[in-house]
C-alpha cells in the first residue's frame, strides 16, 4: 500500500538539507566510503532546482516490520521511467515531465503496490511505500538444486525457504536449528535444553540403519561441516569436554543475525545434483549482503535470562522408607535449601552454598544471564557492494558452571566490473568457548536417582544418608561440578566463498564456485584430585582431545538456452563438483595425579594417547536438460555420476538421474474463471541420490598390536567388501502450489514415496575368516512416506493492523522393507530395540505384562501368575504386534511398543499488527507419533527403586516387571508434546520520533521462550513423571547411526528464556 504523498520544493540555487547522518560519521569514514567507490552520506544525488524538471522521490519499507526495502523496482507505468531502492529503502526518479501517472513498487515476495499521482512542473514529489508480503509467488529466485539461480515457476519438487532476516525481527531464535523448524516435513529433535547442546535434523524421516540421517549443509553454495553431535574425531575414545549424547551441533555456530535467507530441499527427487550424500537433503544458509545505497550502519543489543522452571517440582522426587514403616519424601533439593550442611565439612561454604550460622545452604541451580553485542554496515554501488557483520555473545545456562562465549564476524564483497561479470567473496569467522555441563554425568543423575535403596533416612548411617557427605545425591554432589570438575569445548572455525559469474552472451551463463570450511576444536575435561565424596575420578584425570576438520569444494556449473521457437524454450546445463572431508585427530589422557595442584596430562601416573586421520573425497558430473511450453509448463531431466573414495574398489561409479515437471495452471486461458485463485502450480518429481559408506567400511584393515616380547605385530581389524557401494535413496513426489484471494493465502500440499536401497546392513564376520566384527553389506531396503502442508494466510490487512497466520504440518511412515533375508537386526538388545521387516527404524519390542497377582507370604512382596500380550509372531523371531489374548509370560512374545521417530509433528504461527508499529507474535509446535525410552523413569523403579510405588509394591504389573528378565518395560512411553514455543512483542518507534535524529530506524523486542507446555501424551508411569518429552540422545552410540535410539536418561529439561533486544540503524 502507499502512504505518504507529498511535494517538497527547494529553495532556489540551494542543495537540499543534508541527512544528519553527515556530521555524525564525520570526514573519515566519508573518505573510506569514496575509496571504496560508495556514495557519501547525504551526496547520493545531485542538486535539483525549480528551473529542471519534477523529481519523484521515497522510501520503501516492509508494512509488517517497516523494514527499508532494497532492490524494490519503483516505475512510472507506460514510460522507461523508474529507479531501485538502495539499502536504506530510498529511491529516486529524476526529470520527470509534469502530467498524471500511475507509480508502482513492486518486488519479488511482496504484493505489487500502485498509487495515482500529478506531477507538478518542478520540486520535488514524495511518495512512500510500504509493501506487504504475499502468501507465495512462483517469480521469487531461488538458488538451491538448481545449476544457475532461476524462479520457482520450472522447480518439479518442494522447496522450503525460511526469510530469516524477516523472523529474527519479530521471534529471535536462539540457534539455526530453531529456525528449521518452520519448514513442512522437517524436524529438529533437540538433545537438551543445558547450553552448547544441539540436536538432530530430519527430513522426511529417517532411511538409514547404519548412516546418518543428517542433511547436508552449505553456506554461499560452499559445502561445509554438518556433525550434528561433535563430539570429537578419535573412534572409541567416549566423551570428552562435553556429554556425548548430548554435544553441540556445527550449524549452530552461525549466528541467525548474519543470515538473509535458509533454502532447503527436502529428498533424492530434489538432491540429485548434489549426488553421493544428498539422500537426505539439503540446506543452503544464504548470508546477508550489501545493495547499493549509502551505507546503513546497524547496532543490536540483546539482553536476558535462563532458568529452569521450579526445580524443586521440575524433577521427580525421591522417597525412602523409614524405620518406623512410613514412605517419606527425600527431596534432596529442599533438604539442601533448608537444612544444609556443616561448614566445617569443607572449612567454608563452597560454590553454590551460602553461610547460614554453622550451615551451609542453597540450592545448585542460577539464573544464566544472555547477552549479545552487534554491529553491522551494508552498502555499495553498482560496482561494488558490501556487508561487515561482528558480535559477541555469552550466554548462561541454569548453572553457574554451563556457559558459552562466543565472537562471530562475517565479512562479504560483491564486485560488479561489468554487466557480464560478478564475483561474490565471503569470509565467516567464528571463535567460541563452552564449559559443558556434562563432563561427567550431570547433577540431574544426583537428583533424579537421589536416595537410592536402601533409603537416605537422617541418623541410620546410611551410605548415600541425608545427614551424611552425599546429603541424599547419588553419586555426586552439586559443589564439585563448580571448581574440580571442568569440560570445555574451544573453537576456532572460518568459511571461505568465492562465486565467479559470468555471461559472456545472452544465452550461456556459467559459474565457478569455490571455498573452504576448516574447524578446530579442542576438547578438554579435567578432574581435579579431591579427598572428598562426588567426582567420578577423585584421584585426578585430565583429556584433551584435538580435532582439525576441513572440507573443501568446487562447483562448476553452465547453462545455455535457446528458444528455437516462440513458445519452447530450452535450457542445457552441465556440472562438475569436487568435494574432499578430511579429519586429523589427536587424543591424549593422563590420571592419577600425585597433588591436587598438578592438573596437566604429563603430571599423571598413568597417559595413554592416540591418533586419527581420515580422508574422503568425492568426484562429481552432471547434465540437465530443461523445456518450457510458453513459460508456463516445463520438463526436466537430468544426470550425475559420482565416484567416492569410500566405495569398494569393485565398484566404479554411482548414476543418479532425475525428471520433473511443473504446470503452472494459472497462466492458462482457461483459469480465468477462478478469479480467487491468484495462482496455482501442479508439481511432481523422480530422482535418486546418495550416500557413501564409513570411509574405511570398504576397506579390509589392521590394527598394530604388542606382540611377544614387545615386539610389534599387526592383528585383523575390519574385514572390509570390495564390492560396497553407496546407499541410494529413490523418492517420487507429487504436489502443488497456490495463491488464493489476491494472494493473501499461501498453501503448500506435496505427497512423497522415498525408498532407500542398497541400505547398508552389519552382517556379522565369519569366524573362519579371522575378523571380528562385523562386515557392512548392500543388502537392506527402507521406505518413507508421507504428506506435508504449509500454510500462510492474511487474515486481516489495513494501514494499522494485520493479522497473518502460518501453519506447518507432515506426516511420516517409516518401514524397513528387506534386510536381504533376515528376520531381523539387533540395535539395541539392553533396551529392545530391532530393526524388523515390516516395521519401524529401531522399533522397541518387550514383553507386556496384562495381568499378574501379588503374593504377600514371604518377606517381600512378588508377582505370580503373571500374563502377558500374545499375538502372531514374525518369521524367524519371537517378536509380534501384539494384539492376541494374555498368555503366561514365560511363554509370551515380545511385542511392538512404538519407534522413536515421530510420525506428527507441525507447528502454527500468528502475528498481530497493531496501531502499525506494535507487533505480537506467537509460536505452538508438537509432535506425537514416537516411544520414549525413559531411563529416567526405569531405573528410579527397577535400579534405586527410590520410587512409592515399588516401595509399597501393591502394583502387581510393576512388580511383573520386576521379575521379567530385562526390567525395561517401565519407562516406556509415548512421547507427544505440545509446546508454546515462543511469544514475543516488537514495537517500532515511529519515524516522526526519529526525523532529524541521524538514525532511521528503532525498535525494541521482547521475547519468552519455553513458557508453556501445553500437553504431554503421556506424563508418567507407575507414578514416575516424565521430566521432559524433549530430552533426548543425539549422538551415534554402538548401531545407533545418530538418533534412533529410544533410550535417555539424566538430561537437561528445556530452560525457559527472556530476551530484550534493541535495534538501531543509522
Amino acid at each position: 500500500m502507499c502512504t505518504d504523498v507529498h511535494a517538497v520544493v527547494p529553495r532556489r540555487g540551494g542543495p537540499m538539507a543534508r541527512p544528519r547522518l553527515a556530521a555524525l560519521v564525520g570526514p573519515r569514514l566519508l573518505l573510506i566510503l569514496a575509496i571504496a567507490g560508495a556514495p557519501a552520506p547525504g551526496h547520493g544525488q545531485s542538486e535539483v532546482s525549480t528551473f529542471q524538471l519534477a523529481a519523484i522521490a521515497g522510501t520503501v519499507s516492509d508494512a509488517a516490520t517497516h523494514e527499508p526495502l532494497a532492490d524494490v523496482r519503483i516505475q512510472l507505468e507506460g514510460t522507461k521511467l523508474g529507479a531501485l531502492s538502495g539499502i536504506d529503502g530510498r529511491y529516486r526518479i529524476a526529470a520527470v515531465p509534469p502530467g498524471a501517472y500511475a507509480l508502482s513498487a513492486r518486488r519479488l515476495g511482496y504484493v505489487k503496490a500502485t498509487e495515482q499521482v500529478a506531477v507538478p512542473d518542478s520540486g520535488t514529489m514524495t511518495v512512500d511505500f510500504a509493501l506487504e508480503k504475499s502468501a507465495t509467488t512462483l517469480d521469487e529466485i531461488v538458488v538451491t538444486g538448481t545449476p544457475q539461480e532461476q524462479t520457482r515457476r520450472p522447480l518439479g519438487n518442494a522447496l522450503g525457504k525460511v526469510r530469516v532476516s524477516d523472523v529474527v525481527e519479530v521471534a529471535p531464535p536462539p540457534n539455526v536449528q530453531q529456525l528449521l523448524n518452520m519448514v513442512p516435513g522437517v524436524r529438529v529433535q533437540s538433545a537438551g535444553g543445558d547450553v552448547g547442546s544441539g540436536g538432530n535434523t530430519r527430513v522426511r524421516g529417517a532411511s538409514s540403519m547404519t548412516l546418518a540421517s543428517e542433511p547436508l549443509v552449505y553456506i554461499d553454495g560452499v559445502r561445509v561441516n554438518n556433525a550434528a553431535a561433535d563430539a570429537g574425531g578419535v573412534p572409541g575414545v567416549g566423551s570428552v569436554g562435553v556429554d556425548a549424547r548430548y554435544p553441540p551441533s556445527r550449524i549452530n555456530d552461525v549466528n541467525p543475525d548474519e543470515i538473509a535467507s535458509i533454502e532447503m530441499i527436502k529428498g533424492p527427487a530434489a538432491a540429485t545434483l548434489y549426488g553421493t550424500e544428498a539422500s537426505n537433503g539439503v540446506i543452503n544458509i544464504i548470508t546477508k549482503r550489501g545493495t547499493r545505497g549509502r551505507p546503513r550502519v546497524s547496532f543490536q543489543v540483546k539482553q536476558g535470562a535462563n532458568w529452569l522452571p521450579d526445580p524443586a517440582n521440575l524433577f521427580q522426587h525421591s522417597y525412602y522408607k523409614s524405620a518406623a514403616g512410613d514412605i517419606v519424601d527425600a527431596d534432596v533439593l529442599g533438604h539442601d535449601r533448608n537444612v544444609g550442611f556443616p561448614v566445617s565439612y569443607y572449612g567454608s561454604c563452597p560454590k553454590p552454598y551460602q553461610q547460614s550460622g554453622d550451615m551451609c545452604k542453597g540450592t545448585p541451580f542460577s539464573v544464566g544471564y544472555a547477552r549479545s553485542y552487534e554491529a553491522s554496515i551494508a552498502g555499495g554501488n553498482e560496482a561494488l557492494s558490501y556487508y561487515f557483520f561482528g558480535g559477541w555473545d555469552r550466554d548462561e545456562g541454569a548453572v553457574d558452571y554451563n556457559w558459552r562465549n562466543r565472537l562471530n564476524g562475517r565479512a562479504n564483497v560483491t564486485y560488479t566490473p561489468s554487466a557480464k561479470i560478478t564475483m561474490d567473496f565471503g569470509l565467516g569467522y567464528r571463535r567460541s568457548k563452552l564449559r559443558s555441563a556434562g563432563a561427567q554425568q550431570p547433577i540431574t543423575t544426583g537428583i533424579i536417582w537421589s536416595c537410592p535403596s536402601p533409603g537416605c533416612e537422617p541418623g541410620r548411617n546410611l551410605p548415600n544418608g541425608l545427614d551424611g557427605p552425599y546429603r541424599g545425591y547419588l553419586l555426586y554432589v552439586p559443589e564439585v561440578y563448580e571448581d574440580n570438575i571442568q569440560g570445555y569445548e574451544d573453537l576456532d572455525r572460518t568459511t571461505l566463498t568465492t562465486t565467479l559469474r559470468h555471461k559472456p552472451v545472452s544465452w550461456f551463463t556459467h559459474r565457478l564456485t569455490v571455498g573452504g570450511d576448516f574447524t578446530d576444536q579442542e576438547l578438554s575435561d579435567l578432574w581435579k584430585k579431591i579427598s572428598t565424596v562426588g567426582s567420578l575420578f577423585p584421584s585426578g584425570r585430565r583429556d584433551i582431545e584435538t580435532t582439525r576438520t576441513s572440507y573443501v569444494s568446487a562447483d562448476y556449473a553452465a547453462t545455455a538456452s535457446a528458444r528455437p521457437f516462440q513458445a519452447v524454450g530450452l535450457e542445457t546445463a552441465f556440472g562438475f563438483q569436487y568435494y574432499r572431508k578430511q579429519n586429523v585427530a589427536v587424543y591424549a589422557h593422563g590420571e592419577t595425579f600425585p597433588v591436587s595442584d598438578l592438573e596437566t596430562i604429563s603430571a599423571g601416573a598413568l597417559k595413554t594417547s592416540q591418533e586419527n586421520f581420515l580422508e574422503n573425497k568425492t568426484v562429481g558430473l552432471y547434465v540437465q536438460e530443461q523445456a518450457a511450453w510458453n513459460d508456463r509448463f516445463y520438463l526436466t531431466a537430468g544426470l550425475r555420476g559420482d565416484d567416492n573414495s569410500a566405495f569398494g574398489k569393485s565398484y566404479k561409479a554411482a548414476y543418479y538421474p532425475k525428471f520433473s515437471v511443473s504446470w503452472v495452471v494459472s497462466d492458462e486461458p482457461f483459469f480465468a474463471r477462478l478469479p480467487f485463485v491468484s495462482s496455482l502450480k501442479l508439481r511432481s518429481a523422480w530422482g535418486k541420490a546418495g550416500q557413501q559408506p564409513d570411509a574405511f567400511a570398504a576397506l579390509r584393515t589392521y590394527t598394530p598390536e604388542t606382540g611377544a616380547n614387545g615386539t610389534p605385530t599387526l592383528t585383523p581389524q575390519n574385514l572390509g567388501n570390495p564390492d560396497l557401494k553407496p546407499e541410494v535413496g529413490q523418492e517420487l513426489e507429487v504436489g502443488f502450489d497456490a495463491s488464493l484471494f489476491s494472494e493473501r493465502i499461501g498453501l503448500e500440499l506435496t505427497w512423497y514415496n522415498k525408498k532407500t536401497k542398497d541400505a547398508l546392513v552389519q552382517v556379522p564376520a565369519l569366524p573362519s575368516l579371522g575378523f571380528p566384527g562385523v562386515q557392512y553389506r548392500n543388502i537392506g531396503e527402507v521406505d518413507n512416506r508421507g504428506v506435508e502442508v504449509g500454510l500462510n494466510a492474511d487474515l486481516f490487512r489495513s494501514p494499522r493492523t494485520g493479522l497473518n497466520v502460518g501453519v506447518k504440518f507432515s506426516h511420516n511412515t517409516n518401514e524397513v522393507v528387506t534386510l536381504g533375508g533376515a528376520s531381523s537386526l539387533v540395535m539395541n538388545a539392553t533396551y529392545g530395540q530391532y530393526h524388523v521387516p515390516g516395521f519401524p527404524l529401531g522399533s522397541i519390542f518387550q514383553r507386556r505384562v496384562l495381568s499378574a497377582d501379588i503374593d504377600s507370604s514371604g518377606a517381600t512382596r512378588k508377582a505370580i501368575n503373571m500374563m502377558c500380550e500374545s499375538g502372531a509372531l514374525v518369521p524367524g523371531t519371537n517378536f509380534s504386534r501384539g494384539g492376541g489374548p494374555a498368555v503366561p509370560c514365560s511363554t509370551a512374545p515380545a511385542v511392538y511398543w512404538g519407534n522413536p521417530l515421530p510420525a506428527w509433528e507441525g507447528s502454527a504461527t500468528a502475528t498481530l499488527t497493531l496501531f502499525k508499529n506494535l507487533q505480537l507474535f506467537g509460536l505452538v509446535d508438537f509432535l506425537s507419533g514416537n516411544t520414549i525410552l525413559s531411563g529416567d523413569i526405569r531405573a528410579s523403579l527397577m535400579s534405586f527403586r527410590n520410587q512409592r510405588a515399588i516401595i509399597e509394591a501393591t502394583d502387581p504389573i510393576l512388580l511383573a516387571y520386576d521379575i521379567l528378565d530385562t526390567r525395561r518395560q517401565p519407562g516406556i512411553v509415548k512421547g507427544g508434546f505440545a509446546k508454546l514455543r515462543e511469544i514475543s512483542a516488537t514495537y517500532t518507534l515511529p519515524e516522526s520520533w526519529l526525523r532529524g535524529r541521524g538514525v532511521s530506524r528503532v525498535s525494541l523486542t521482547l521475547s519468552a521462550q519455553n513458557f508453556w507446555t501445553i500437553w504431554v501424551q503421556q506424563r508418567s508411569d507407575f507414578g514416575v513423571k516424565l521430566t521432559d518429552p524433549e530430552i533426548r540422545n543425539s549422538a551415534g552410540t554402538g548401531s545407533d547411526p545418530g538418533g534412533l535410539l529410544g533410550y535417555n536418561q539424566e538430561g537437561w529439561p528445556q530452560l525457559r528464556r527472556v530476551l530484550f533486544t534493541t535495534r538501531v540503524t543509522l
